[in-house]
């Protein structure tokens, strides 16, 4: 289920400097309208997780280049927090290759290429089975803290329900997608939300198990 108050990931009292009444999110960005930002709905409503009468859980900061839940840290005070992307030299890999072993092969294959539109890079087959290769855009390796992934959990769920690994996928509308997907054979864990940093994020679970987040920075999100 969404999360609905944030009492339940409970930070520290907002700065003097808020006018009562106002959430900390209006102080710190503009202010918007769920009609204004959230678009196609899945399956009935979008949550806007803002601060109900408690804090946020951490920092807020603002959009980062790259991730979908970029530097928000439990138990500190709400503030921004500037991207941190070095200045390094090229990467050593070539490509970002995450290999899924599937018990329902052909029904994952159907998921991943003809639902959510993968188009197939590389197929094969052998003596014990086949496997396919398909182009997901561009590969990061995103790693969290054990608590930072509560907290992203908290914010697009309501409770701590991935594993270690789950696949994040920036989409163009992450909710029509999601209403695709749920009616190619995938679950929906929550409905839509629209994060603290700007982006419209939905968490599903394919048919094969995997947790997706499908996310997309919203247009009026700041540098």
């Amino acid at each position: 289920m969404p999360l609905t108050s944030a009492r339940q990931v409970i930070g520290p009292t907002m700065p003097s400097t808020v006018t009562e009444g106002m959430s900390w999110c209006r102080a710190r960005w503009k202010s918007r309208t769920a009609a204004s930002v959230l678009g196609p709905k899945m399956p009935s409503t979008v949550t806007v997780w803002q601060r109900a009468g408690g804090g946020y859980a951490g920092a807020l900061p603002a959009r980062g280049a790259g991730g979908h839940n970029r530097g928000v840290t439990s138990g500190t005070t709400p503030a921004p927090v500037a991207s941190e992307r070095s200045e390094m030299p090229e990467s050593p890999v070539r490509e970002l290759r995450l290999a899924l072993t599937v018990e329902r092969y052909d029904e994952a294959v159907a998921f991943y290429r003809d639902r959510l539109g993968l188009p197939v890079i590389e197929s094969f087959e052998g003596p014990g089975g086949g496997g396919v290769v398909l182009d997901a855009g561009r590969a990061t390796l995103e790693l969290l803290s054990v608590g930072q992934a509560e907290l992203v959990d908290q914010v697009e769920v309501g409770s701590r329900v991935a594993g270690p690994v789950r696949v994040a996928l920036e989409v163009a509308d992450s909710a029509a997608l999601a209403r695709r997907l749920v009616a190619g054979g995938a679950e929906a864990l929550a409905d839509p939300v629209v994060t603290p940093w700007s982006h419209r994020n939905v968490r599903l679970r394919a048919p094969e198990g995997t947790q997706l987040t499908l996310f997309t920075v919203l247009e009026d999100a700041g540098p």
